[in-house]
């Protein structure tokens, strides 16, 4: 019997180097993801342009999660931007529609569903 491997893209952790901005700006973001269709930004040195999710979790510079990398996404054009406080279970979810992100409120405390990936989460 042969069974086929379905793979929506790929995933990584902190520490993986993301360069937008034409390079100028390289983040560290907590997690990220990448759809099987752009898998083409991978390379060696790191992801080369917007992936197609970032997690950020939150730790004590919060304003730098929740306002400048924010627009950094936004202006790269993230389609989707979470960013979860641990403590709180607090989660701001983000999906970019014509170049801006729309703050998205069907996310519950400690529950979120995230759109690039097809499923929901529970924290």
């Amino acid at each position: 019997m042969h069974t086929e491997e379905y793979q929506l893209g790929e995933t990584f952790i902190a520490p993986c180097d993301v360069y937008l901005n034409y390079e100028q700006n390289v983040i560290h973001p907590d997690l990220l993801f990448i759809t099987k269709e752009r898998e083409y930004i991978i390379e060696k040195k790191g992801i080369i342009g917007a992936p197609d999710l970032v997690v950020e979790i939150l730790s004590t510079n919060k304003i730098h999660d929740q306002e400048r990398k924010l627009e950094l996404y936004e202006r790269n054009a993230v389609p989707e931007y979470i960013i979860i406080d641990p403590e709180t279970k607090q989660v701001w979810h983000y999906l970019l529609q014509d170049g801006k992100y729309l703050p998205q409120t069907d996310t519950v405390d400690g529950k979120l569903t995230i759109r690039q990936l097809h499923f929901e989460i529970t924290f």
